[in-house]
């Protein structure tokens, strides 16, 4: 019962946010993304971190689909630069359906801090922020691949999808809220992008890729690693299918 409580509340969160009236092209994710948390930690004491963490992802949704298959370039580059600033005052720039976003994500995280105010761990929260602007730039660089009709390099895919994976924002901000295990030193330690946080970035890319390339395609998504695994190498779809997790895994030090 308190399960279901609990997921009500983020119910309510999202219909204050109007999601479906002002972004009808989102992909309502909502209880998607609880229970898959609900599944990373279950136990009572991280339940403020499970909230963190679903509306973080959710929010983080939102944006990726901006991104994909709604936003101009115009107005992406806005959105960019306002998430750079990191200021409500930035928001002003901002068309009103990306205002919705953009507030919704600086009220999540200003809750966050005031979650972890009585830990004396708000300091923290800037780890998250950090990774977040890393994905929304490399969000908005594939937008710019998109609207320059621009096929990159995998050598240039993968190192912009280490961020695009999300893993790392993610790992930077599941441990909010983790209490005593949320050291300082974690998240030194996540910044520094440690191999084993690398090769998970790049196992989702690809995994991703290859799932969902042909719808994101038929969208009018940006290139794929598979779109940028055939242009490069001149190989076939089904060569592109068989040989990428090989050749993606080569290049896992990108990030450095």
């Amino acid at each position: 019962m308190c399960l279901l409580k609990k997921r009500g509340i983020f119910r309510r969160w999202w219909k204050e946010l109007d999601i479906v009236k002002i972004l009808p092209y989102v992909r309502d994710r909502l209880a998607e993304v609880y229970f898959w948390h609900l599944g990373v930690y279950f136990e009572p004491q991280y339940s403020i971190a499970r909230k963190i963490s679903t509306k973080n992802l959710y929010m983080l949704s939102l944006i990726d689909d901006t991104y994909d298959i709604y936003g101009t370039l115009d107005e992406l580059t806005l959105f960019t630069e306002a998430i750079e600033r990191w200021n409500i005052d930035a928001s002003e720039q901002l068309p009103s359906y990306m205002k919705i976003i953009y507030c919704g994500l600086l009220d999540v995280y200003d809750e966050i801090e005031s979650d972890l105010t009585n830990e004396n761990k708000s300091f923290l929260v800037n780890y998250s922020i950090i990774e977040t602007k890393k994905v929304v730039m490399a969000y908005f660089q594939e937008a710019k691949w998109y609207y320059g009709k621009t096929v990159p390099k995998m050598e240039q895919y993968m190192k912009n999808g280490i961020s695009t994976s999300v893993y790392v924002q993610i790992a930077a901000t599941s441990w909010l809220g983790m209490g005593k295990v949320a050291t300082k030193d974690a998240f030194d330690c996540i910044a520094t992008e440690p191999p084993i946080l690398v090769v998970s970035c790049i196992i989702r890319r690809l995994l991703n890729d290859l799932l969902s390339h042909e719808e994101e395609r038929k969208r009018g998504d940006a290139p794929s690693g598979i779109e940028c695994y055939i242009k490069e190498y001149g190989v076939r779809k089904e060569e592109a299918y068989n040989r990428k997790f090989l050749e993606g895994s080569k290049m896992k030090n990108t990030s450095k």
